[in-house]
């Protein structure tokens, strides 16, 4: 019989999975390691040891994947209490919401359950599958620097998802972007703030701006007249990622303080903050760059800096509302002039509104936070040009009231004049004036 010439290949294959059954062995060794380094850095109560444990329980996979399993619990949490938190997602839920990563790591604790019926390796084996989503979670809550509870309140979840109120006057083109994006922040949400740390006008992530914020979809990026689009999912990676910076102490050099803006797009506050209020915009440790045109949201931003030890002030950013969109013609500056450069447009209904409201907001700030002495409100007077902005003190009895609907009115007939006399393209002004608006 001849000898068969196999050239080594059988040889190559052996070692091809000797090989593959070692990287397994490495990863799960350190993904184990992994989860021992972040217990021992987060240290975890009695409460929260006893839920960690019953994690590897037979039948706890099971539990998990139809919705039965309780949320992690605090650190405030007694022992008797370790199960009484509220009921996590199922894995129908999770699949449902995008969130595909933990369901995946829920059908490994199913597996893990069944791993229990095998002879002698099942304990070990359904340890290595349940393994994994614990440690995601352990090590998300280790790199975001939280105690152990607030990093795993969500447990199957590993970083909360953002809760974003989807737009529902949205066409159908623009509510899939919408949906798009959310889906994109919530994949990776840490990945999504290094990206916006890195934005030059975000100052290494220490400016925080919803504007900014539209730029980490690459839909809006290719057409920034989809503003609306991704303003929810925007609006809610920035109250996310607040919360984190109040988390950490100011840097040395900065003040310990948040400078929240207001005033109605177009107003100039950028430019104007630095005319007149230079140190604090440079040294202030979380400049919040906002219209402040909701009082609920703009007392609980504020109300959650003042819980995190912080001063705050709230510079008001004072311009004509039709100077603001239009600067005066076609050479002039505005909302209108920065869609030319940088093909940026808001609706007008929402311009014209956060003019409305934003001064509604902060006469009734003014109101809400008299007397506290962590709190100072400054009027920045805009409105005599470039490089002329001036605090104009903390009196906010000069500032005008406007009727929204004859503003809007005025509005739109100033962006039908500047289409009418073509120095705003087509395709801005419908950016700006959307077909239920109308000229």
């Amino acid at each position: 019989m001849a000898d068969i010439q196999d050239d080594g290949y059988l040889e190559r294959i052996k070692d091809f999975f000797a090989q593959q059954a070692q990287a397994k062995l490495d990863r799960d060794m350190m993904m184990i390691e992994a989860q021992r380094a972040a217990m021992e850095k987060l240290k975890p109560t009695p409460a929260q040891a006893a839920y960690l444990g019953a994690q590897f329980a037979p039948g706890a996979g099971v539990a998990d994947s139809i919705g039965a399993m309780a949320s992690f619990p605090t650190s405030e949490a007694e022992l008797q209490d370790a199960f009484a938190g509220e009921s996590m997602p199922s894995m129908r839920e999770n699949l449902g919401e995008g969130r595909y990563f933990d369901a995946g790591l829920q059908s490994l604790g199913i597996l893990g359950d069944a791993a229990y019926g095998i002879p002698l390796v099942g304990p070990a084996a359904a340890a290595v599958l349940k393994a994994p989503k614990i440690a995601k979670t352990l090590l998300t809550a280790g790199r975001m620097g939280k105690d152990i509870d607030q990093g795993i309140g969500a447990l199957p979840r590993g970083v909360t998802p953002l809760k974003v109120s989807p737009d529902t006057t949205l066409p159908k083109e623009m509510a899939e972007i919408e949906t798009r994006f959310t889906k994109q922040l919530n994949e990776d949400l840490d990945g999504a703030i290094d990206q916006y740390r890195n934005l030059p006008d975000s100052d290494g992530g220490r400016i925080i701006n919803t504007d900014l914020a539209r730029e980490l979809s690459p839909d809006y990026v290719a057409d920034r007249t989809l503003s609306a689009a991704v303003h929810e999912p925007a609006s809610a990676f920035t109250k996310s990622y607040y919360a984190r910076l109040l988390a950490e102490p100011a840097q040395p050099g900065k003040f310990n303080e948040v400078l929240f803006t207001g005033g109605g797009t177009g107003a100039g506050k950028s430019t104007a903050l630095e005319d007149a209020l230079l140190e604090k915009t440079v040294r202030s440790q979380i400049v919040y760059d906002t219209n402040l045109a909701g009082f609920p949201s703009s007392v609980k931003k504020v109300d959650e800096a003042l819980d995190a030890g912080k001063d705050v002030t709230i510079a008001y950013v004072y311009r004509d509302p039709i100077e603001a969109l239009t600067g005066g013609g076609e050479f002039g500056g505005g909302a209108v002039q920065r869609a030319k450069r940088m093909g940026r447009t808001v609706p007008v209904n929402i311009h014209v509104g956060t003019h409305v409201r934003s001064i509604e907001t902060v006469k009734d700030l003014a109101k809400h936070y008299e007397g506290n002495p962590n709190v100072d409100i400054r009027v920045i007077d805009n409105s005599r040009g470039p490089g002329e902005a001036f605090d104009a003190g903390n009196d906010l009895s000069g500032l005008p009231e406007y009727d929204y609907n004859e503003l809007l009115k005025e509005a739109t007939n100033e962006l039908n004049k500047a289409r009418k006399e073509g120095w705003l393209p087509q395709n801005l002004y419908e950016g700006f004036v959307p077909a239920k608006t109308g000229s």
